[in-house]
């Protein structure tokens, strides 16, 4: 939205259209959470077009001689829980699975677990903590060494707004950000 008041439409119309479409490919197939593989081909083409969106915003500075130090890029990954389990169901082992294949060695890991707010806070704050310790046993039984922060938020930083006492399939998440 911001590049597009920027005038994105104008500067750079087919890369500003793809990056939309792209977009809106990701949210969708983020939803459904059942292929790994589109969320991911429509996530990089998301970033590949908005790349051009931004290069063709940016106003053109002197090229400097000195090399920048490439800055650690953080991608996150999604795993949704159904409701009231802390257990992966197929969906999220194939998340878990597709995280675990895009992870290095160097990477630095945190794992963030959330609850909607259908049950209690003390409670929701149980079960995200759950949540988060079964995607870690999971990254851990793969093999993955790498040391992994973990923090908790419960019902708080829903992904999306809901009133007290509401389900809502996508707040019952672990989230995954990867830093390489």
């Amino acid at each position: 939205m911001w590049a597009l008041g920027k005038g994105a439409a104008k500067k750079a119309p087919v890369h500003a259209a793809k990056a939309q479409t792209s977009f809106d490919c990701w949210l969708e197939q983020a939803e459904e959470n059942l292929q790994p593989k589109h969320i991911a081909a429509c996530r990089k083409q998301f970033e590949a077009s908005m790349e051009k969106v931004l290069a063709a915003l940016t106003p053109k500075k002197k090229a400097k001689k000195k090399k920048k130090k490439k800055k650690p890029q953080t991608t996150r990954y999604v795993i949704y829980f159904d409701f009231n389990s802390s257990k992966l169901n197929k969906a999220g082992k194939n998340a878990v699975e597709f995280t675990i294949s895009q992870i290095k060695k160097s990477a630095k890991i945190t794992v963030t677990g959330y609850a909607d707010r259908s049950g209690n806070a003390d409670y929701n704050s149980i079960l995200a903590t759950r949540r988060a310790n079964t995607v870690i046993r999971a990254l851990e039984k793969a093999g993955i060494k790498n040391e992994i922060g973990v923090a908790v938020f419960g019902e708080k930083n829903p992904a999306v707004k809901t009133g007290d006492g509401k389900r809502e399939r996508l707040n019952r998440r672990v989230e995954v950000n990867v830093t390489q």
